[in-house]
């Protein structure tokens, strides 16, 4: 109880102190706050162990750590961000730009399909239905509906190639 007591008046009597030091390292008030705050439980968990006439220089070294710890954290966290920001500037947008113009390419070639191939690819891959069920729709067998969706996705595949070839 009375290291209760001793801990609140440490507390009162160094916490603003503490805090310059931290903001004048940091320039962040709000980082300085976590400093000492933080700084502040760890000598709370040592404190009944530190001699009176240690404490305080006890803290100030714990502070000047925690600020050094804070740098350093920080430090690892722009590198990481610089080296995700370089890699997706140079490899992401070309390829999604390249990604679209592909996939514009292919909705163009199945709209350029003969009309019947177009609608049993349709409902075969857009639709997701089965071969069974889009043969029932249109009258024909699940060995025809394979036929028209490989004649069509060779028909695409044509296309595609050819247009890469430009």
């Amino acid at each position: 109880m009375k290291t209760t007591r001793e801990f609140e008046s440490f507390f009162k009597d160094h916490y603003q102190r503490m805090y310059y030091v931290a903001v004048g390292l940091l320039h962040d008030d709000e980082a300085a706050k976590d400093v000492v705050s933080s700084a502040f439980e760890h000598v709370l968990s040592r404190f009944a162990d530190l001699a009176p006439d240690r404490r305080s220089s006890y803290l100030y070294g714990v502070v000047r750590n925690k600020c050094a710890d804070h740098f350093r954290r920080q430090a690892v966290h722009d590198h990481y961000a610089q080296q995700y920001l370089a890699q997706t500037a140079n490899s992401q947008e070309p390829d999604y730009l390249e990604h679209q113009e592909r996939v514009a390419a292919v909705y163009q070639a199945i709209e350029e399909l003969p009309a019947r191939n177009r609608e049993i690819l349709k409902a075969c891959l857009f639709s997701h239905k089965k071969y069974a069920e889009v043969g029932a729709e249109h009258g024909i067998t699940e060995d025809c509906v394979k036929k028209h969706v490989m004649k069509a996705m060779k028909a695409i595949r044509a296309k595609i190639v050819k247009n890469d070839a430009y």
